[in-house]
């Protein structure tokens, strides 16, 4: 480290750093949790570097990204809620706001807020990702069914059932066309459905 202060090139392998563990870190599955954990003090390490340029900064969000689902994962969700953010800020700022990266970083940081029970910033996070989805890929496609069904689970949280129950329905006939009758996503979407269904009911009684 002194040589490289001494040379002046402290920051050229800080952006080689960076670049080299965003794209060799796990993507945070469940095949991939004693990877991401052996590698987690070194992926804090690089993004703890303060290059600045565009370059430097989608590798980052790339990182920010990737430890983020592994440490959601985890439960930890506090810290999980902060790389989401920082992700989506980073791509956003430098691709756009309707970028398919930028609108990855906003699912997931839609997801951690569900789970943290941040429902109405989570509903306002949703709602710009499901807008961008739309602009982007259109209504059929997985992603925007994704997008569509973590929004409805938010809204169903919020106990706003009708818009709710306005959106699984939307969402069925789409993922059974897309996803087939037996596909995990889509009985998950009959179950959520049926779910609001005896929730509007209870609200009745």
């Amino acid at each position: 480290r002194k040589f490289l202060r001494d040379t002046g090139k402290v920051d050229e392998w800080a952006i080689a750093t960076l670049r080299k563990v965003s794209r060799a870190y796990p993507d945070g599955g469940v095949s991939t949790w004693k990877t991401c954990a052996k590698y987690l003090s070194h992926a804090q390490a690089a993004l703890s570097s303060h290059v600045n340029d565009n370059g430097s900064n989608l590798d980052r969000a790339q990182l920010l990204h990737k430890t983020g689902v592994y440490l959601e994962e985890q439960g930890r969700y506090d810290t999980a809620a902060k790389m989401a953010q920082e992700a989506s800020g980073f791509r956003e700022h430098i691709l756009g706001k309707d970028d398919p990266l930028t609108l990855q970083s906003k699912h997931k940081y839609g997801w951690v807020l569900l789970r943290q029970g941040r429902y109405d910033e989570a509903e306002e996070i949703c709602r710009q990702e499901l807008e961008g989805r739309h602009l982007t890929v259109g209504n059929d496609q997985s992603e925007t069914l994704q997008s569509m069904n973590l929004l409805a689970d938010v809204l169903r949280r919020q106990c706003k059932y009708a818009e709710a129950e306005k959106l699984y329905r939307k969402i069925l006939p789409l993922t059974m066309q897309v996803n087939g009758n037996d596909h995990h996503f889509t009985l998950a979407c009959k179950f959520n459905f049926a779910e609001i269904g005896r929730a509007s009911c209870r609200e009745r009684v």
